[in-house]
């Protein structure tokens, strides 16, 4: 999960997306936190471990570096591995290239600008939309040339992640991760 611009919800989309796949694969989920300032942790409202490791929510959350990730690190035991690359972007890593590749924009104009600049083949694009700005859903996808999911960041949604709630409120990022998750993965939901 990536974006050409900070601040518009990578951390946010990485999270509600490890956990939708935790409560399907308990366990066997891995969240990778490669931000400078362990916003998995605070999304998620877990005090940071001092070996910046940790197991919540039925899934194991690590923050790494790039390093780290590229040389030492063993993938073996999960299913998943949902990587909060924030302005990263994402290409291969040394166990290889991502399965899906997620750009997360918000519909302001200058987080639509950075994304229309990216060069990748991102697999999606999750739009977190905020109604209080001026583009449209339409503007969105006229700007970006392909339908993104679109996800409408409500006030309750906004409030549980600035007070790292949004764990506990699996209504507020069910619906836009589940449908991710079913078109990208559908051996988890059975639509083989």
């Amino acid at each position: 999960v990536s974006s050409s611009k900070g601040g518009v919800g990578t951390t946010t989309v990485a999270c509600c997306t490890a956990l939708a796949l935790a409560n399907r694969s308990p366990e066997r989920v891995l969240l990778l936190d490669l931000s400078r300032n362990d916003d998995c942790f605070g999304v998620l409202g877990i005090s940071t471990p001092s070996t910046y490791e940790c197991r919540e929510y039925a899934m194991t959350i690590k923050k790494i570096t790039r390093r780290e990730l590229d040389d030492t690190l063993n993938l073996g035991e999960y299913d998943f591995v949902v990587i909060d690359a924030g302005l990263e972007t994402v290409h291969e890593y040394r166990f290889g290239t991502p399965s899906l590749r997620i750009q997360v924009v918000r519909n302001e104009y200058m987080a639509l600008r950075a994304a229309s600049f990216e060069r990748g083949d991102f697999d999606a694009t999750v739009v977190l939309f905020q109604k209080q700005y001026a583009l449209t859903v339409s503007d969105v996808q006229m700007i970006l040339r392909n339908t993104p999911i679109v996800f409408e960041i409500s006030p309750d949604a906004a409030s549980a992640i600035d007070s790292g709630l949004i764990a506990w409120r699996e209504h507020l990022w069910g619906e836009c991760t589940d449908s991710m998750i079913e078109t990208h993965f559908p051996e988890q939901t059975g639509n083989n």
